[in-house]
């Protein structure tokens, strides 16, 4: 069942996501990535860092709970994952404390580090995704709009 408070944005992320925009979610990726893979996301947070590669970039992503399409920095954050881009994402620009929201495939599963402590990321192969300036205050209810297709 689609998150009601998404009804408004369903044209923008069919088809029908098949992992929920819940707290959840991550875990579910992290701890049963081959049942997940191939699904559908729509997540977002604020993020960490950005690794550029020859083809493509990883933005690593601390997830948040979604406020409609927004992610929302007053919650508690829900875990860590990786969003896959193609092509080069300037690391000045997207930085912390600067949100993205991303909508995707979950391609599985990714190890490494967190500080010094080993974490299991869940990786989204990005479709579209929007940046967000900043931290979310609770009058900044900017208007929904894809900024890249990935």
């Amino acid at each position: 069942m689609l998150n009601q408070s998404l009804i408004p944005y369903y044209p923008l992320l069919s088809p029908i996501i098949r992992i929920e925009v819940t707290d959840s979610g991550i875990n579910q990726a992290k701890s049963e990535p081959g049942k997940y893979q191939g699904s559908r996301v729509f997540w977002g947070g604020t993020i960490i860092s950005v690794k550029n590669f020859k083809d493509y970039s990883l933005i690593e992503v601390l997830k948040r709970p979604l406020s409609g399409t927004e992610p929302n920095d007053l919650k508690k954050a829900q875990g860590r994952f990786i969003a896959k881009i193609s092509g080069f994402i300037d690391p000045i620009e997207y930085k912390t404390p600067n949100r993205i929201t991303v909508t995707g495939t979950l391609q599985g599963i990714q190890k490494g580090n967190a500080g010094n402590y080993p974490y299991t990321y869940p990786v989204i192969i990005a479709k579209k995704m929007k940046f967000w300036r900043g931290k979310k205050t609770e009058n900044n209810n900017d208007p929904y709009r894809w900024e890249q297709g990935c």
